[in-house]
């Protein structure tokens, strides 16, 4: 299926933690480099009682889950201190009162001047989901999409009102609003299974696909079947925005952003992790580097 033209932009997604650069400093290299935006993980705490098949790698866990900064504070200070595009990715908005987190997106993307997209998951962590809630973890699908609802009539009502199965809100005024008409976009990053691109397609406005999948044969499959979901749902695919998460060691930068561009992607998003300035900076690097051919040839 075919896709607009568009400019596959380059972002960076760093886990931000207490020992890493600061998110200013962060995001002024990013912006140093011409690359387009920083996105940040989020984790609220992690139990201690957890067991390795809970991680999705089935491996040991990073340190850097315990310690990652709130990506709503950080990404303030890089909206105030640099010109980038802003985002989660991803946001684990079921873990939220969606009332407050309506206020604090709609503020933040106000003062950022409409940079924000709201990158949001289910989170693969179910003792975390459990420590916020106690509505069963099986139903954090529902929970998400409830909270993405009510806030985007928070966001888009001027009196606001929802009832779901997990979350109300009497009719309520609350602004700011959004700089944005109607919402910030919100993407959720999720498997390519069927159930996912069909949430996608009733209360999102993309996919991110998450490491590991870009250089997939089944990938372009994947991306038809997301396509062609939206299509049928009668939303008009110009406006589906797809993004794509990819650690540098799963294949050189160059190469998978270039797939990312020509497969027509919204924005490959380099998955930087906690890694030390001596690691990371020549991985910006590396990205700019690519960013500059593509443009180049283009």
């Amino acid at each position: 299926m075919s896709v607009h033209s568009k400019v596959t932009r380059l972002v960076v997604h760093p886990g931000l933690t207490d020992r890493t650069l600061s998110p200013v400093r962060y995001g002024q290299e990013v912006a140093q480099r011409g690359l387009h935006g920083l996105y940040l993980p989020e984790h609220t705490h992690i139990p201690v009682a957890y067991e390795p098949s809970d991680y999705p790698q089935d491996a040991e866990l990073p340190d850097r889950y315990k310690r990652l900064l709130d990506p709503y504070i950080a990404l303030s200070f890089v909206a105030a201190t640099t010109d980038i595009e802003i985002g989660t990715c991803v946001s684990l908005v079921g873990q939220h009162d969606p009332i407050v987190l309506a206020k604090q997106v709609a503020t933040l993307d106000l003062l950022a001047g409409g940079r924000f997209t709201l990158g949001v998951g289910f989170g693969w962590n179910t003792r975390e989901f459990a420590s916020h809630s106690r509505v069963p973890p099986l139903a954090r699908p529902d929970v998400v999409r409830e909270h993405v609802e009510l806030m985007t009539s928070i966001w888009t009502e001027d009196i606001a009102s929802y009832s779901g199965q997990h979350v109300t809100l009497p009719p309520s005024w609350s602004w700011p609003k959004p700089a944005r008409r109607l919402r910030p976009p919100v993407l959720l990053g999720a498997r390519p299974t069927r159930r996912n691109f069909e949430r996608i397609c009733s209360w999102a406005d993309g996919w991110i696909s998450l490491t590991g999948y870009l250089h997939s044969p089944r990938y372009p499959e994947y991306l038809d079947r997301l396509r062609g979901a939206w299509v049928d749902c009668g939303r008009p695919l110009d406006q589906l925005r797809i993004m794509v998460l990819e650690d540098p060691e799963g294949a050189p930068i160059p190469a998978s952003y270039e797939r990312a561009v020509g497969l027509g992607l919204d924005a490959f998003i380099l998955h930087i992790e906690d890694r030390p300035a001596d690691v990371a900076l020549p991985l910006l690097d590396e990205a700019a580097e690519a960013l500059g051919s593509v443009q180049a040839a283009s």
